[in-house]
C-alpha cells in the first residue's frame, strides 16, 4: 500500500514586504511528528506566540485557515476532528500582526491502530452467525465485517467480492451473491498499508429442497377415474394432498373421480417444501357417428350413439346451434355435411366433441380395359358406379368438347380418352385413359434367288403399314414388302403406321452366298459377282452399250480387248446425265445394270477399308488382295483373296495406254466440274490408288448392288 504526505513549508514573504516579527510554536501537539491514542479522532491543539517588540501584540492565528481563539495574544488553542488512523495529518499555525504575516509553526499527527506495535491486520465477522441456515431460494447473503490495525485498512473482500466501508474504515459491509446447495465457506480478507492483510472464515448453509412431488398419472383429460400414486425424494420425505391447497392430507396414493385440481408438497428435515399440482379433467366418452367420415356416392342416414346409457347426446351442423339427440337420425344426407355431436353426463365435464364428415359425390367414370399399350384396335366402354350420373366424353382434352356417352368407343389409333360424370347438384369427377396401340409384328417368308441373294417378304395384320429393314436392328431403311440380302446373317423387319407404335422387329437368320453370276436382260451378257462385307461388287468390268448406240470403246478398238477388260467409258457416258454423288450408296444407276449402281468415291473406300481390315491382308496390300492372279506385266499379279478379279485394262486420253500395266476405274463423284475421282492399281504397287483425272478420259466401271 502507498501513503501520501503533503508536506507544507513557511510561505515566503513577498518581495518588499514586512515581516511582523511574530513567530508561533506549537506547545500540543509538542513534536513536530506526533501521534494520539487508537480511537482518539479529536485532539486539542495550543499555540503560543511572540513578537520581536515587546509592545507589539499577536493579533491572530490561522490554523489550517480556520482562526484559533486566545485570551491574552500569546497562547491560542482550537480543536482539530477527524484524525484518521494511520494518517498523518499536517497542521499548519500562522500568527499575524494587523494585517502582517509572522512566521508560521508545522506539525503532523496520526491516529494510532489498536494495535501499533506489530501492525496486524485484525478481521472479526459481526454477521451472519457461522453456519447460519438459508432458504434453498436465497442465493446471496449480507455480511457484516470489522477490520482493525495500526495500518489504514484499504479494503475487504469476501470469496473476491468487495464491501463497503460504513464507519472510519473499520466495519465493512455488502451483499454477497453466489451461494449453492449445502454447505458454503467464505474467505474474508482484509487489505491493509504496506501489503498487510488479515483473514477470516465464514461457513454459511443453502438449504437443499425436498424433490418436486411426481405423479403417476399426469394432468390430463380422462373418461374414467384415476388412481394417483404420488412420490418425492428423499424417500423418508412427507407427502401431502389437497384438493383446495388449504386442507393437506398425508399421504401417496389418492382417487380422482371428478374434475379437480390436485395440490401436493413434499417435506424433509432440512430441506425446504417442494410444490406440483395437475389438473385432472374426468369427462364423459365422446359419442360415435354411424357410418363414419367418407365419401358416398347416395344419400346417408347417419346414426349417433353413446357408450354411457346415463348420457345426453347434443349435437349440430355449425358448432352453434345444438339440439338433443332423439335417437332418431337426422334426415338422410344429399349434400357434403359436417355433423358434431357430444356427450353430457351429470357430474362429468363434457365428451369432446366428436365431428362426422359426409361427402356425397359422383363416383370416378371407369374405362374398360383400362389405360395400357394394346396389340391391334380397341372397343373403350366406360361406365360410372353413381345413380343417375350422367357421362360424356372428350378426345380432345378435359377442357375440349364433350360428347354424351352412348356406347362403346372403336380406338383404330393410340389416342387418349377423358370421361367426366355428372350429377346435378354434386361436383364432376373427371377419368382420363391412354391407349398406345402397338402394332403386331410381321410375317417373314425367305425365298432363295438364281443370283445368289435371299429375298425376304413380309406381311402384316392391320394394313397400310410402311415396312422398315434394318441387318443390325439399329439403322432401319423403308420398304415395301420385299427385301435383298447379300450376305450371311440376321435380317430384322418391322412394321410403323401413323399414331400406332411401331412394332417389335421380327427377325430371321439368313445364309447366302458370297459369290455367283447374273445375266443382264439388256444384252443377256454373263457376269459374276463378290460379296465383299456389306457391298456386293461386279467381279467383271462393265462391256455394255445400248443397241445402236455406240457409247464406250474397246481398247485400241479390238473388240477382243472388250471381251477381257470390258469397255472404256467418259464420265458422262457412265452417268447417263446424273449430277454428281457423295452418298453411299450413291444412288446413280447411270449406264449399270437395273438393280445396280455406279458406285460412289466413298463406296470405293469402304471396299478399301473392308479389305484392309482383314486379318489375311496386311497393311498396304490391299490392291494385291483384289489383283486377279494373273493377266498383270512384270509379276505384278495378286492373290484375288476375295474374288474381285481386278484386271489392268489400261485407259484412253485420245490414244490407248498401259493395258497390263494401270487398271482405273471410274466413281459417280466429281473432284471439280472437269475431274472426277478414280480408283487405280498398278502392277508394281501393291495398293489401290486415288486421284482425280478428267471426266473426258476412257476408264473402266465396276458397278456395285443396290
Amino acid at each position: 500500500a502507498v501513503q501520501s504526505y503533503t508536506l507544507v513549508r513557511p510561505e515566503a514573504l513577498p518581495p518588499g514586504s514586512v515581516d511582523s516579527g511574530s513567530t508561533a510554536e506549537f506547545t500540543t501537539p509538542s513534536t513536530a511528528s506526533s501521534t494520539v491514542p487508537y480511537g482518539t479522532s479529536t485532539l486539542n491543539v495550543t499555540v503560543k506566540t511572540n513578537t520581536k517588540s515587546a509592545s507589539t501584540k499577536t493579533s491572530s492565528v490561522d490554523l489550517n485557515g480556520v482562526k484559533m481563539v486566545t485570551g491574552d495574544s500569546v497562547t491560542w488553542t482550537l480543536s482539530v476532528i477527524d484524525l484518521k488512523v494511520g494518517v498523518d495529518t499536517i497542521l499548519t499555525a500562522t500568527p499575524y500582526v494587523g494585517g502582517t504575516k509572522g512566521t508560521p509553526a508545522i506539525v503532523k499527527v496520526k491516529q494510532l491502530g489498536p494495535d501499533p506495535v506489530d501492525s496486524v491486520v485484525h478481521v472479526s465477522i459481526t454477521s451472519p452467525a457461522p453456519n447460519t441456515s438459508y432458504s434453498n431460494s436465497t442465493n446471496s447473503i449480507a455480511v457484516s465485517v470489522k477490520a482493525t490495525s495500526g495500518l489504514h485498512v484499504d479494503s475487504v473482500k469476501v470469496s473476491s467480492q468487495k464491501l463497503d466501508s460504513v464507519n472510519n474504515d473499520s466495519l465493512w459491509k455488502g451483499t454477497v451473491t453466489g451461494l449453492t446447495v449445502g454447505s458454503n465457506t467464505l474467505d474474508v480478507i482484509a487489505y491493509a498499508s504496506d501489503s498487510k492483510t488479515g483473514t477470516a472464515q465464514l461457513s454459511v448453509v443453502r438449504r437443499d429442497v425436498a424433490g418436486v412431488p411426481q405423479f403417476s398419472v399426469g394432468t390430463g383429460r380422462y373418461t374414467a377415474p384415476q388412481t394417483v400414486t404420488l412420490s418425492t425424494t428423499p424417500t423418508n420425505a412427507t407427502i401431502q394432498y389437497s384438493t383446495d391447497s388449504s386442507k393437506w392430507t398425508t399421504g401417496t396414493q389418492v382417487t380422482v373421480s371428478v374434475p379437480e385440481t390436485l395440490y401436493v408438497r413434499a417435506f424433509a428435515t432440512g430441506r425446504d417444501t417442494s410444490y406440483s399440482r395437475a389438473n385432472y379433467v374426468i369427462a364423459a366418452v365422446a359419442p360415435t357417428f354411424t357410418p363414419g367420415s367418407g365419401a358416398f356416392t347416395k344419400p346417408q342416414k347417419v346414426v349417433i350413439q353413446s357408450s354411457d346409457p346415463q348420457a345426453i347426446i347434443l349435437w349440430s351442423t355449425d358448432k352453434k346451434s345444438w339440439k338433443v339427440y332423439s335417437q332418431n337420425p337426422p334426415d338422410s344426407i344429399r349434400v357434403p355435411t359436417k355433423l358434431f355431436a357430444y356427450d353430457s353426463v351429470l357430474g362429468l365435464a363434457n365428451s369432446l366433441v366428436s365431428e362426422d364428415s359426409i361427402t356425397i359425390q359422383v363416383s370416378t367414370p371407369l374405362f374398360s380395359p383400362a389405360s395400357g399399350t394394346y396389340t391391334g384396335a380397341q372397343s373403350v366402354s366406360i361406365s360410372d358406379s353413381t345413380l343417375g350420373a350422367t357421362i360424356e366424353v372428350s378426345s380432345d382434352s378435359a377442357d375440349g368438347s364433350w360428347k354424351v356417352y352412348t356406347g362403346a368407343i372403336a380406338l383404330t389409333h393410340s389416342r387418349k380418352l377423358y370421361a367426366r360424370a355428372s350429377v346435378q347438384g354434386l361436383t364432376a369427377r373427371y377419368a382420363t385413359a391412354s391407349y398406345e396401340l402397338q402394332l403386331p409384328k410381321p410375317t417373314l417368308e425367305l425365298s432363295v434367288e438364281a443370283l445368289g441373294k435371299d429375298s425376304l417378304s413380309a406381311t402384316d395384320s392391320v394394313g397400310g403399314v410402311t415396312f422398315q429393314y434394318s441387318l443390325d436392328n439399329k439403322i432401319w431403311h423403308d420398304g415395301d414388302g420385299g427385301f435383298w440380302t447379300y450376305s450371311t446373317g440376321t435380317v430384322y423387319v418391322r412394321v410403323a403406321k401413323a399414331n400406332w407404335n411401331t412394332s417389335a422387329a421380327t427377325s430371321l437368320m439368313v445364309s447366302v452366298s458370297t459369290k455367283g453370276y447374273f445375266k443382264d436382260p439388256r444384252d443377256m451378257q454373263n457376269y459374276s459377282w463378290v460379296a465383299i462385307g456389306s457391298q456386293v461388287w461386279m467381279a467383271d468390268n462393265l462391256n455394255y452399250t445400248p443397241k445402236g448406240v455406240d457409247t464406250g470403246m474397246c481398247y485400241q478398238d479390238d473388240p477382243s480387248y472388250c471381251a477381257i477388260y470390258g469397255r472404256l467409258y467418259t464420265w458422262n457416258a457412265v452417268m447417263v446425265g446424273a449430277a454428281s454423288s457423295t452418298q453411299s450408296p450413291s444412288g446413280v444407276k447411270g449406264i449399270c445394270p437395273s438393280g445396280w449402281h455406279v458406285p460412289s468415291d466413298d463406296e470405293w473406300t469402304t471396299l478399301v477399308n473392308t479389305v484392309e481390315a482383314d486379318n489375311r491382308v496386311g497393311s498396304g496390300h490391299d490392291g494385291e488382295a483384289l489383283k486377279f492372279t494373273s493377266g498383270w506385266n512384270n509379276s505384278g499379279n495378286g492373290s484375288d483373296l476375295f474374288g474381285f478379279h481386278a484386271l489392268p485394262g489400261g485407259f484412253s486420253n485420245g490414244s490407248f495406254s498401259y493395258v497390263g500395266t494401270y487398271a482405273y476405274w471410274l466413281s459417280a463423284t466429281e473432284s471439280d466440274t472437269s475431274n472426277v475421282w478414280c480408283h487405280s492399281m498398278f502392277y508394281g504397287f501393291t495398293t489401290v490408288g486415288r486421284d482425280h483425272s478428267y471426266k473426258t478420259n476412257g476408264y473402266s466401271l465396276r458397278c456395285t448392288k443396290d
